[in-house]
């Protein structure tokens, strides 16, 4: 990096993706630009929804490689569940616009 924000054209950069069209363009349009890419899909579900998240990152990294680019899978699944079990909790008591 050159400066606060500020990317330099051989810098590296992390893309979400989840193996649709927004990320696969986002990509893509990094790519043109210069940039090299890396593909990252988060798997955060433990039970429900594997299927689901199992295809979008079969998905993702298809993208990556007609792409030529690396995809990497970052594991969230541990905690998880628990972390947003433990928000809602703590939050569950504020009111909501529907209330």
């Amino acid at each position: 990096m050159n400066g606060f924000n500020t990317f330099e054209k051989q810098d590296k950069v992390l893309i979400g993706m989840s193996g649709g069209v927004d990320s696969a363009v986002a990509a893509y349009l990094m790519q043109q630009e210069g940039y090299q890419c890396v593909g990252a899909t988060m798997r955060l579900f433990c039970c429900s929804g594997l299927e689901n998240i199992e295809q979008e990152i079969s998905d993702a990294r298809a993208v990556c490689a007609a792409l030529g680019m690396e995809h990497i899978v970052l594991d969230y699944t541990e905690g998880y569940v628990e972390q947003m079990l433990r928000y809602s909790r703590d939050y569950s008591f504020l009111p909501t616009y529907n209330d």
